[in-house]
């Protein structure tokens, strides 16, 4: 979970710098940080099938436990921040393509076009966030949720990344053959956690149809009005 939150981190905010900081804290910090702690886990697994329930704190003596619970909340409040970021983002895409209707976009610095503040984008987070944590009372019910939004999140980017990789001129043989490979493993994690649906699970589908239903209605009822 905490490297996952870590790539929203990078991808949110250094995706306004460009590629070379993405490269550079991708192979520099975020691999090797990841395959390290997967291969532990996995060899704390075959060592101790009992740490099964945990295995990312039992991966420390219990003195370093405190550490690690200090280590994964600043790792979630970084995360969090970049995903408002990212939210602020694309509300600010989809207004500019016709998809949202105009609101205030707030910009912060005077020398970064992509920092921006939306209020009602904040507040809307906020609640929803709230709501959500109130409604499954913990962090295990929000495992179903999470699970699902992860795995879509994933199949839906490599999905998504074929026709881009087309479009800059990329070989499509070679695109569909590695963009491909990577749905099918994307596709495997999406079938594991859809057993989770009825356990939280249709929380993300739910939000995400209800955005997408807004946006589409928004966009038809702009085509509408412009042929009028």
């Amino acid at each position: 979970m905490v490297s996952f939150l870590q790539n929203l981190a990078m991808y949110a905010d250094l995706g306004h710098f460009g590629r070379t900081p993405i490269r550079l804290a991708w192979f520099g910090i975020v691999l090797p940080g990841i395959v390290l702690n997967y291969l532990g886990q996995g060899a704390l697994l075959l060592t101790d099938p009992q740490a099964l329930a945990n295995p990312f704190y039992r991966l420390a003596p219990g003195w370093f436990h405190y550490g690690l619970v200090a280590f994964a909340t600043l790792a979630t409040v970084i995360a969090s921040q970049a995903i408002i970021s990212g939210a602020f983002s694309l509300t600010q895409q989809a207004i500019q393509l016709g998809f949202l209707p105009r609101t205030t976009l707030l910009h912060t610095a005077s020398i970064q076009r992509g920092q921006i503040y939306v209020p009602l984008v904040n507040w809307t987070l906020a609640i929803a966030t709230l709501g959500a944590v109130m409604a499954f009372g913990s962090s295990d019910n929000l495992a179903g949720a999470y699970g699902i939004a992860v795995s879509l999140l994933m199949a839906i980017t490599t999905l998504l990344a074929a026709p881009v990789a087309i479009q800059w001129g990329f070989n499509p043989v070679l695109v569909i053959l590695v963009n491909g490979l990577f749905l099918l493993v994307d596709l495997i994690f999406v079938t594991a956690n859809s057993m989770k649906l009825f356990q939280g699970g249709w929380f993300p589908i739910l939000l995400a149809a209800a955005i997408a239903f807004l946006m589409l209605t928004w966009r038809r009822g702009q085509q509408i009005a412009e042929k009028a």
